[in-house]
């Protein structure tokens, strides 16, 4: 039995996380609960690995601006103590690109787990048919 899905989906968003229903049967609702636990894992798990990467990258661009002021600093300290008159010759543009980069989500290119095949689960359960006697 496949869950129904619900969603409300905002702008961005990449995934749908999965509602169950309250009305369905106790086995029903536990393989739709293990199922929804097992999404949320790769979620997550996909949610912490994005998040990962962006900071493997955003620690390798400090890195690099790190490098470039250790030799600044470096040049300056060379320079500090001389008596001797020092010329200084800068380019009158600021050194950096034309355009600069365009912030992009971590969340860019993310496919919904949901959207792949899901094993479908055949429950059985013996219920007494409902009668009148049942009912009553």
């Amino acid at each position: 039995m496949t869950p129904v899905r619900t969603q409300h989906a905002l702008a961005g968003q990449a995934y749908a996380v999965p509602l169950i229903q309250p009305d369905l049967r106790r086995e029903e609702a536990i393989q739709q609960v293990a199922d929804a636990l097992q999404y949320l894992q790769r979620v997550s798990g996909d949610i912490f690995s994005r998040i990962s990467q962006r900071v493997e990258l955003s620690r390798r661009q400090l890195q690099a601006i790190g490098e470039r002021v250790s030799l600044a600093q470096a040049k300056i300290e060379k320079i500090k103590g001389s008596k001797k008159a020092i010329k200084v010759f800068s380019s009158a543009k600021y050194p950096a690109p034309e355009h600069l980069q365009e912030y992009s989500s971590i969340f860019a290119g993310a496919q919904d787990p949901s959207l792949q095949r899901r094993p479908r689960h055949r429950i059985q359960s013996k219920h007494r048919p409902l009668d009148e006697r049942a009912l009553q």
